[in-house]
Order: structure tokens, then sequence, then C-alpha cells
């Protein structure tokens, strides 16, 4: 039901933003972006439900927990950044999203550092 409703409301907008891009390009661009942020917001309702699940998941797994949340922050980072690139890029700013997307990548790898150090750390216990 939650998809329909999303749906519904995205082919609404849509059709708000091909009637203004008509009548003024620069509003339309405005109408895009409030978009772009309700669907953002609708999306980050159903957040505090599947960080909880996800906690969970974490307790039973037995994963160290700073993992644990280093891999759920390194996902959304992925999404956030994905989602921003795309924005950019339907304003017409192709290069900018790529430089965009580079940065996303260096601090993917910066925050994945903590991962890395203890797989070499848990690799090298079992090798000595």
């Amino acid at each position: 039901m939650e998809l329909l409703r999303i749906s519904l409301i995205a082919i609404a907008l849509a059709v708000t933003i091909i009637f203004l891009s008509g009548v003024n390009k620069e509003l339309s661009t405005l109408a895009l972006v409030a978009a772009s942020g309700i669907f953002l917001m609708i999306a980050s309702d159903g957040l505090s439900e599947v960080f909880g699940i996800y906690d969970k998941i974490a307790v039973l797994s037995g994963i160290d927990d700073g993992i644990f949340k280093t891999v759920v922050k390194i996902t959304l980072l992925c999404y956030v950044s994905e989602f921003a690139i795309g924005l950019i890029e339907d304003f017409g700013l192709r290069s900018f999203a790529d430089k965009l997307g580079l940065v996303a990548k260096i601090i993917i790898v910066i925050t994945a550092a903590p991962i890395i150090e203890s797989l070499l750390t848990a690799v090298s216990a079992l090798v000595v």
C-alpha cells in the first residue's frame, strides 16, 4: 500500500514538474528539488524501524556492534550519494555529479577503514 501511495505522489509531482517546465524552467527546477525532498522524507520515515531490526540482527549474529553499524552507515552513504548524484544530473550538471561521485567514494573508503583494519587483525591472528 505504501508503494502505491508513493507512486501516485510521484505521478502527480511528475505531471506538475512537466507542466511547470513549459511555463517557467526555473520554477520546474525548484519543484524537482521539492519533490526529491518529499521522497527523501517519505523514505526516512521507515528508517527508525529498520535500525531496530538491524540492532537485533547484530545481536543475534554475534558481529561486533561497531562493525555492523559501520556497514549500515556505508550502505546509507551509498544511497544518499546516489540520490544526490541523480538529482544533480537532473539539473544537467553531469560533470559536477561525477565529482560528487568521486568524493562519495573517497568518504566510503575512509568510513570502511575500521572494517578493513578489523579484517586484517582477524586474518593475522589466524596466520600466527
